[in-house]
């Protein structure tokens, strides 16, 4: 039985183009199970394509670190394992978040794969010292053995490695090892475009102003992002109707204040799309001529590869805090 982990919107979106590429190498379907947890389950009713033999919706945040026994969700999981079944092949996208590890311990697989999470999933940052005594005393003291990394990049193990293009896995897997899903992805994106509900604006010509957390994730301050989202709305102001793609991982109350600075310096009301749905299906909707402009991110690159005919911008901001704008690819 092939076993799917999808914690974000987006891992949904990257499990189902590698289902596809399975299915179309095996010339045949199997069975595989789709396991949600996290804000995944805010999407599910739009991103799944309905091609799993079953959907389970897990709580995987109960877990605590100090417990040894197995997560509350394993016995229903192996429930779904028919009579016979020759074991568990488990696919993640995530294989960094302690919880998950202890879930896939206790599921004892035969073989684990690891689909590519995004563009700063595996980039080593620094640690506060929080961390990394959560890390280094409490997860090696009460889950030794169950937790195989505890947290740091480049110690995956994994057998195999699924990614849209080369080079998405800092540790570069020889090629027998990576296979890349692009086709799959793109067939994915269009056959589920149709569920998404979109601003007649976005169907014309308009200009897509991608938010990040930035200051949740503590990247910049909160005035100089927000005077950052200003500057770059001033960029935009006068030439098309404006949208806002919020972030799934966005804070309320911060995003309210982007929502805010944008409009502000737009001197006017925008359009704010608060989904939690992966803005890659919102992309084949996009009218002919749009621009998407956002921080270095998965969202801005992997539209690249979908649409010709929009333009894909990046942010930069020096230190004096000058914006700069240059295409994405």
């Amino acid at each position: 039985m092939k076993y799917f982990i999808a914690q974000t919107p987006y891992h949904i979106l990257m499990c189902q183009s590698v289902l596809r590429r399975l299915y179309r190498a095996a010339g045949t379907r199997g069975d595989a199970v789709l396991v949600v947890a996290g804000y995944a389950r805010q999407a599910l009713d739009v991103v799944d394509n309905g091609t799993w033999s079953a959907v389970s919706e897990v709580n995987l945040e109960g877990q605590k670190a100090w417990s040894r026994k197995p997560p509350g969700c394993l016995r229903e999981l192996e429930a779904l394992c028919g009579e016979g079944d020759d074991g568990i092949e488990l696919f993640v996208c995530d294989d960094m978040n302690w919880r998950l590890q202890v879930l896939c311990h206790w599921l004892r697989p035969t073989k684990i794969s690891l689909i590519e999470d995004g563009l700063g999933a595996y980039q080593a940052g620094r640690l506060t010292r929080q961390q990394w005594l959560f890390r280094n005393l409490v997860l090696r003291l009460f889950q030794h053995g169950r937790v195989r990394h505890f947290g740091a990049v480049n110690q995956s193990n994994a057998e195999t490695y699924y990614a849209l293009r080369q080079g998405a896995f800092p540790w570069r897997p020889d090629g027998s090892r990576l296979i890349t899903v692009l086709d799959e992805f793109r067939e994915e994106v269009h056959a589920l475009a149709h569920n998404v509900q979109i601003p007649e604006t976005m169907r014309r010509r308009c200009s897509v102003i991608v938010t990040q957390p930035l200051s949740e994730d503590g990247v910049l301050d909160v005035d100089r992002e927000m005077g950052m989202w200003a500057r770059v709305a001033e960029r935009v102001a006068n030439k098309t109707s404006v949208v806002i793609k919020r972030h799934p991982r966005e804070d309320t109350c911060l995003h309210e204040k982007r929502v805010g600075a944008i409009s502000y310096a737009m001197n006017g009301d925008v359009a704010d799309m608060t989904e939690s749905v992966p803005f890659e299906l919102y992309v084949p909707l996009l009218g002919e001529g749009s621009e998407v402009i956002g921080f270095k991110s998965t969202a801005i690159y992997n539209g690249t590869v979908l649409r010709d005919d929009v333009r894909f911008c990046c942010i930069g901001l020096s230190k004096e805090g000058d914006v700069k704008i240059t295409r994405a690819g």
